[in-house]
């Protein structure tokens, strides 16, 4: 199940006004803190057809809608296929200039943020991901890109409820305290682009911008309650990899006990501390796999959150 940020632009006509945003966007100072953005969300896009012109696509989990003139559109049957995080221009344009920061709209179709800051001025390159009754709206995952390419700071993610990628004193916080929880939206969109961060040197598609094919176990997967020592604001991913560049994951917020409940399709894991130990094939009977905090560490140096708990080896309950 191919993450919603990486399909083709799309284009949706129908079903918007059931997608409105909801809340009034603010932007605040935060004193010592730096300057927070907080901002009301897109989570869920309508289940617009995706069309293929030829051989019909020819696996699971997808309803054919229409079959013409060598044509064949189809939807994903998985609802968690379409969810995500995702920025409308006009929020943007609404916080950036609410503090003295300017959006300008370029030739190649990207747009470009100038945010000034108590640390100096702040310039990020977003490219549109889709269109809603002609608002163009931004995947939360490339903003944090963005900031990353063209920025020296270290940018991080912080907190699960209401997500935030946070560059030196800048805060930009998804989810505006009216909207429901937005942590599992905002993390389904952006685990393929932490994904790129942790590859082995020389992995096709391991960039800042990862390409390749990754998913989040549908529904009725099998549940593994990891124990660790992570705080209980942290969130942490699983990470399986199936044939090839192809990559199961599952992102959770870590309880106050330190426990993490993680969906995973594979009964049996190991937990492993190296990317390139991952596989499709047993070892031992068991499929190895990858656990690593995803919050409060710099994009950076994000290996540095991977780690194996004192229990190495997980049975679903």
């Amino acid at each position: 199940m191919t993450q919603v940020y990486l399909m083709p632009k799309l284009l949706i006509a129908a079903g918007a006004a059931a997608l409105a945003l909801s809340g009034v966007l603010y932007a605040a100072a935060g004193g010592n803190d730096g300057l927070t953005l907080s901002l009301p969300v897109l989570t869920t896009l309508p289940m617009t057809p995706s069309c293929v012109r030829g051989t019909a696509p020819a696996k699971a989990g997808i309803t054919i809608v229409s079959r013409k003139d060598g044509v064949t559109c189809y939807t994903f049957t998985d609802p968690k296929f379409y969810q995500g995080a995702y920025l409308s221009l006009t929020s943007l344009k609404d916080a950036v200039n609410s503090q003295g920061g300017t959006v300008e709209i370029l030739n190649s179709g990207k747009v470009r943020l100038h945010l000034p800051t108590s640390t100096g001025m702040y310039e990020a390159d977003l490219l549109p991901g889709f269109n809603v009754n002609s608002e163009e709206y931004f995947p939360a995952a490339s903003i944090a890109t963005s900031l990353y390419q063209n920025q020296e700071s270290s940018v991080r993610f912080q907190g699960y409820h209401r997500p935030t990628i946070v560059v030196d004193h800048l805060r930009i916080q998804f989810g505006n305290g009216t909207q429901a929880e937005v942590g599992p939206s905002f993390y389904r969109g952006v685990v393929p682009e932490l994904l790129g961060y942790i590859l082995p040197a020389g992995t096709p598609g391991s960039m800042l911008m990862y390409r390749a094919s990754s998913s989040v176990p549908v529904s009725g997967g099998r549940t593994h309650k990891v124990t660790t020592t992570l705080n209980g604001d942290e969130v942490a991913m699983l990470v399986t990899r199936r044939a090839g560049q192809n990559y199961d994951l599952d992102v959770a917020p870590v309880g106050s006990n330190g426990q993490v409940t993680f969906s995973s399709a594979q009964q049996r894991l190991h937990f492993v501390s190296d990317p390139a130990q991952l596989g499709p094939d047993p070892v031992g009977g068991r499929i190895n796999a990858l656990l690593m905090r995803v919050t409060n560490i710099p994009l950076s140096n994000l290996k540095s959150g991977i780690f194996v708990p004192a229990q190495p080896n997980s049975d679903a309950q």
